[in-house]
């Protein structure tokens, strides 16, 4: 999940400082491109928007098995962790709040739709 904050950061230095060594294009791009696909990894595999089945809105568990549903331990218990959840929802807004400062140019109406189904 750091990596939602490694985007954000790409998205910021974009946004902030357009001369830098590497084509702000680039950054914000790459920034981009790389905090919507771990986002939507983690919504669509572990919560229950996604792959959740019998478990209430909102919850989210730690992993996945190999069909993509969520994990049993020998008890049949789902892990979950509350820290790591508030954990995505806050570096998963910090990277919506600097992604969104990018120029418009930058952003295709299919990643502006994905932004909107994120901050929904």
């Amino acid at each position: 999940m750091i990596q939602l904050g490694g985007a954000a950061v790409l998205c910021r230095a974009a946004a902030d400082d357009p001369d830098a060594c590497a084509p702000a294009e680039r950054r914000g791009q790459l920034g981009l491109e790389m905090g919507l696909r771990l986002a939507t990894h983690c919504l669509d595999r572990h919560t229950a928007s996604g792959a959740g089945g019998a478990f209430e809105a909102g919850s989210m568990w730690e992993y996945i098995d190999d069909e993509g549903k969520p994990y049993m331990d020998g008890e049949g218990m789902v892990i979950s962790d509350p820290g790591h959840a508030l954990e995505f929802v806050g570096l998963c807004g910090f990277f919506l709040r600097e992604a969104a400062r990018l120029p418009e140019a930058l952003v295709s109406e299919e990643q502006r739709a994905t932004m909107e189904r994120l901050q929904a």
